[in-house]
C-alpha cells in the first residue's frame, strides 16, 4: 500500500492499481481533470495513458484543462450528461 497525496488532512489510503484503472478512479473522483501531455497532438495509436484519461474525463463530463507542451493552455467546460 502507498499513502497518497501525503499533504496534511488527507485520511485516505489508496492500493496500487495499474494504471489505466488508477486514472479512470481519479477521472472519477474530480471535478476538473488538469492534463499535461507531452505532444501536442494525440499519438497515431491514441493510447497512451494522458490522453485516455483525457478521453474519458470528456466522458464523464467533468471539466478539463490543458497544459500543452508548448506552454498554452486549453479549457473544456464540464459537459451535461444526459439523463
Amino acid at each position: 500500500m502507498h499513502q497518497r497525496a501525503g499533504c496534511q488532512g488527507y485520511k485516505g489510503i489508496i492500493l496500487e492499481k495499474p494504471a489505466l484503472e488508477r486514472n479512470q478512479d481519479i477521472v472519477l473522483a474530480v471535478e476538473v481533470l488538469i492534463a499535461c501531455p507531452w505532444e501536442m497532438k494525440i499519438s497515431d495509436n491514441g493510447r497512451g495513458g494522458t490522453w485516455y484519461t483525457m478521453r474519458r474525463a470528456r466522458e464523464a463530463g467533468r471539466a478539463l484543462i490543458v497544459c500543452w507542451p508548448d506552454g498554452t493552455l486549453t479549457h473544456e467546460p464540464p459537459r451535461r450528461m444526459h439523463s
